[in-house]
């Protein structure tokens, strides 16, 4: 099963008197989907962690000084975003452990298999439909008498182009 991480989103969090950036971390796996927030700390964390697994791991974005710039905010999302695209890609165990710790997610569904990627870390499900335009047409000289608003409405959603 294909795991994809992505961090879309960020978000200034006000706790109390501190001020901190939340990276959005987006975990697809199939038609699941699940985000969790996490800190640079917390990413730092985990790197520490993962230096004690492997020595070999992609560069770590470094402290900064005005961390709540924009342009410094949005170029450490783009390298933790990658770091953690790297360290899932090489699928090793212990790697994967550690970074399921990091998500908060369960290893119950794991398989015995040194060279398993994070599967079934979802604990949370969002079904998804994608379907092709020959499908939309076929739906729609099926109904031509369904002159219904809403039938159009959803029928287009579901097939149309821009959902792909």
């Amino acid at each position: 099963i294909m795991i994809e991480i992505n961090i879309r989103n960020v978000r200034e969090v006000h706790n109390g008197l501190s001020v901190y950036t939340a990276y959005a971390i987006e975990i697809v796996e199939g038609t699941a989907l699940q985000i969790v927030e996490k800190r640079y700390s917390e990413f730092l964390d985990l790197h520490k962690a993962l230096r004690d697994i492997c020595r070999d791991l992609p560069k770590f974005p470094k402290r900064a000084l005005m961390k709540n710039n924009v342009k410094v905010v949005e170029n450490r999302r783009k390298l933790l975003e990658t770091y953690l695209q790297d360290i899932v890609r090489r699928g090793d165990r212990k790697i994967n452990a550690a970074v399921n710790e990091f998500l908060g997610t369960s290893s119950k569904s794991r398989s015995n298999s040194d060279n398993y990627t994070l599967s079934g870390i979802i604990s949370t499900t969002q079904p998804m439909m994608r379907f092709s335009g020959e499908m939309f047409e076929k739906f729609a000289t099926m109904n031509s008498d369904a002159d219904d608003i809403v039938t159009d409405g959803v029928r287009n959603a579901i097939y149309s182009d821009d959902n792909q």
